[in-house]
């Protein structure tokens, strides 16, 4: 049983090693806790000093877009996928 995360391809020399990581089923505060605690620099990228996450971050389960302040508590099943998407800008 996994759940499928996928982060942006310039967060990997964080060490993910990978931008398509596999995690264990669970909620999404669960699984995003975990991540922050395996790889302390993500944090850096996707969270304010106060804790809340960063207004541009947009994160999506199964292609649907969800809230970010407050994360929902929501259960994830096998199967399921999380994309963290950044936005793309430029001039």
């Amino acid at each position: 049983m996994a759940i499928d995360l996928y982060l942006p391809g310039s967060w990997c020399r964080h060490g993910l090693g990978s931008s398509h990581l596999i995690q264990e089923p669970g909620s999404l505060d669960q699984i995003l806790a975990e991540l922050e605690r395996s790889y302390p620099l993500i944090r850096t990228h996707w969270r304010q000093a106060d804790g809340r996450f960063v207004d541009y971050l947009q994160l999506f389960v199964n292609g649907v877009q969800v809230a970010l302040n407050p994360l929902p508590v929501q259960p994830l099943h096998d199967g399921d996928a999380i994309d963290v998407v950044l936005p793309i800008s430029g001039g």
